[in-house]
């Protein structure tokens, strides 16, 4: 396992892309140095390096809410780890979705994490549009915490 967290999300109006940046602004303050955190577009499906989200030590994922499921970009990349899913049993794993008012999506993604056997960061962080405030960003710091805790803890 490697010290990388990926960042992955699916975003067509950018609200979703802004609020990944956020994360990586965040984690970015507090990470320790021997991590390193890489954003992917799930857009680029084709392009991205499965070997390296293998080897992951966490993964963020964030998708918009689409009528109450995430978007098919993310839906397709769990579709494609499936296969090997035993690969990442027990990873950590921080989600989030950005809505303009829904925000039935969370549901699904826990249960898409629970099913691929993630260890979930809970809460799942939910933003309507791009309105990211002071208490998100407090949340998304502490699931990070969470999720730095749980990759230490799987080190030992």
């Amino acid at each position: 396992m490697e010290n990388i967290i990926i960042i992955l999300y699916y975003s067509r109006e950018n609200h979703t892309k802004m609020l990944a940046k956020r994360f990586l602004d965040i984690f970015r303050e507090f990470i320790p140095e021997n991590f390193r955190l890489e954003m992917l577009d799930a857009k680029n499906l084709n392009e991205i390096d499965y070997e390296k989200l293998k080897k992951s030590a966490g993964l963020i994922i964030g998708s918009p809410d689409y009528f109450g499921y995430v978007s098919g970009y993310i839906k397709i990349f769990f579709d494609n780890i499936y296969p090997e899913r035993f690969l990442f049993e027990h990873r950590p794993v921080i989600g989030f979705i950005t809505h303009g008012g829904g925000g039935k999506a969370e549901k699904k993604m826990q249960e898409l994490f629970s099913f691929l056997n993630f260890d979930f960061v809970d809460p799942i962080i939910s933003v309507k549009l791009d309105k990211i405030t002071s208490k998100i960003e407090t949340q998304i710091q502490k699931n990070c915490l969470k999720m730095l805790k749980l990759i230490q803890e799987k080190k030992k």
